[in-house]
């Protein structure tokens, strides 16, 4: 299988979401490619802490179209002084 592109990728894992998988458990980029399927894992990783998977990989794939979850754009990220990334746009009340 060919490597998806970030853009390709983010429509596969949101339709992905909306299927009914049952109990079967499979990586949500296993048909996206190797290279994809390796940089979802070390996301994975280094940002899952439990909650909701398919609100994660949605996330994920909000991120890779540039979009935050709340719906700004990724260039809405400010950090504050103690390095915590938030949106500037939701900070200044600005809802999407």
């Amino acid at each position: 299988m060919r490597n998806m592109s970030d853009l390709e990728t983010a429509r596969y894992l949101l339709e992905y979401i909306k299927r009914d998988r049952g109990l079967l458990f499979a990586w949500p980029t296993d048909g996206c490619g190797y290279k994809q399927h390796i940089k979802f894992v070390h996301h994975r990783n280094a940002n899952w802490h439990g909650g909701d998977w398919n609100k994660f990989v949605a996330d994920y794939a909000r991120s890779l179209m540039g979009i935050l979850p709340c719906g700004h754009p990724l260039t809405a990220i400010i950090s504050s002084d103690d390095g915590t990334n938030y949106c500037a746009e939701c900070a200044n009340g600005e809802e999407k």
